[in-house]
């Protein structure tokens, strides 16, 4: 009894800004409850009919070639992330002039030609492991 008598103006000041709260909430319609998330559970089945088995199966030069076929604007690209030793053994890309890998072929890098359509020159150009061009040691 000694502590309510002695703490009564700090009691009712709590109780009053506790109902105070709660009026606020009830006028402006706050609620602190949130809604359950409802969770629907879906039998979902995948089934693989093994269709791009033989790309699985490639060897890793192969398989990206055969990811950017008929995409050489995006080959370009890619080559160009390609290690010079990676490069130099991909069936779709070529180390050019030492500097950089490309998209090409035995015939060369697929884009050769400045925005005038002039052929630029080529001084090494690893395809396969093989060497074209002027600069190659025979």
């Amino acid at each position: 009894m000694d502590f309510l008598q002695s703490n009564y103006i700090s009691i009712i000041i709590v109780v009053v800004i506790v109902i105070g709260i709660i009026v606020i909430l009830q006028m402006f319609n706050i609620n602190l409850n949130p809604a359950p998330i409802s969770t629907k559970i879906i039998p979902i089945a995948t089934i693989e009919t093994m269709d791009n088995y033989d790309s699985i199966m490639m060897s890793p030069d192969k398989s990206f070639c055969k990811l950017y076929e008929g995409q050489s604007h995006h080959l370009e690209g890619a080559c160009a992330g390609l290690t010079e030793t990676n490069c130099k053994s991909s069936s779709c890309c070529g180390w050019l002039d030492g500097k950089k890998c490309v998209a090409g072929s035995a015939d060369g890098p697929t884009y050769n030609s400045d925005s005038s359509g002039k052929t630029l020159p080529i001084d090494t150009y690893y395809y396969m492991n093989k060497c074209y061009g002027s600069g190659c040691r025979q």
